[in-house]
């Protein structure tokens, strides 16, 4: 008998906070109205090693960037028990620099980019501001180097990363976002990144506010929704309600069941 795909637990783990208007998460709303977002990076474990999902920030650049309640990828990681320095694979969702920033924690990594992603940032629309102010250069340049090292795979579309582990392009936010299909106990979860910065994205049909493609954006949202058991077992890339919704096992900590 054919015991099926393993199974996995997903955990988010905030790095952080800020004070954000509305007006850059929710298009069209208000402005002057701030909302308390996070940033997250995902840890998924069950299978013979953890794997990493973004690597969030360093302390010294959010602090620059405005963003409070700092706890360094190292730390978060060690609260579920795991060394960055153990991590072997890191699956990149995107490049802005609140995902990439902690690049450096994991210097035994190999890390896992979507090749639409890494043609972005080093071609000819990255020069514009627009483009720019969501990334910082050396991180780009750290990210070929690591590919220099071979330590990138470059990926196309959908990918099959591990028994229960699907990577899914989906582009929108940026040219080459990615998301996180995993099989959990609980049913089909989805690490949805920045597909949706907060649930009021997916669910009111909201887009945000850094938009690299609308039209792929929308779309995003139903690759979500038909990818994630119904139940709304998916996490959003930055909102503080996914510890109301999945309580996790310490401070800071979310469990996707």
């Amino acid at each position: 008998m054919n015991p099926g795909p393993p199974t996995y637990e997903v955990y988010a783990l905030k790095v952080g906070e800020k004070h954000y208007d509305q007006s850059i998460l929710l298009l069209h709303q208000p402005s002057g109205v701030y909302l308390d977002v996070c940033t997250w990076m995902w840890l998924i474990l069950g299978g013979p090693e953890p794997i990493v999902v973004d690597t969030g920030f360093t302390p010294e650049r959010a602090r620059q960037k405005d963003w409070f309640n700092l706890t360094p990828a190292p730390e978060m990681l060690r609260r579920m028990g795991v060394d960055a320095r153990d991590v072997r694979r890191v699956i990149m969702t995107h490049m802005h620099w609140d995902h990439l920033n902690g690049h450096r924690y994991f210097p035994n990594a190999t890390f896992y980019i979507q090749q639409k992603e890494l043609d972005f940032w080093t071609g000819p629309a990255a020069r514009y501001h627009c483009f720019q102010q969501f990334v910082d250069p050396e991180h780009i340049a750290n990210v070929v180097r690591l590919n220099y090292e071979k330590r990138v795979v470059l990926l196309d579309g959908r990918v099959d990363f591990a028994p229960g582990i699907t990577l899914h392009w989906v582009g929108g936010h940026t040219a080459g976002l990615q998301i996180v299909e995993v099989n959990t106990p609980h049913g089909t979860g989805v690490i949805a990144s920045d597909v949706c910065h907060l649930y009021r994205n997916l669910e009111e049909e909201i887009p945000a506010g850094i938009i690299g493609d609308l039209p792929l954006m929308c779309l995003g949202w139903e690759r979500v929704k038909a990818l994630a058991h119904p139940s709304r077992l998916y996490l959003p890339g930055h909102d503080l309600l996914a510890l109301q919704h999945f309580p996790g096992p310490a401070d800071g900590i979310a469990h996707l069941k």
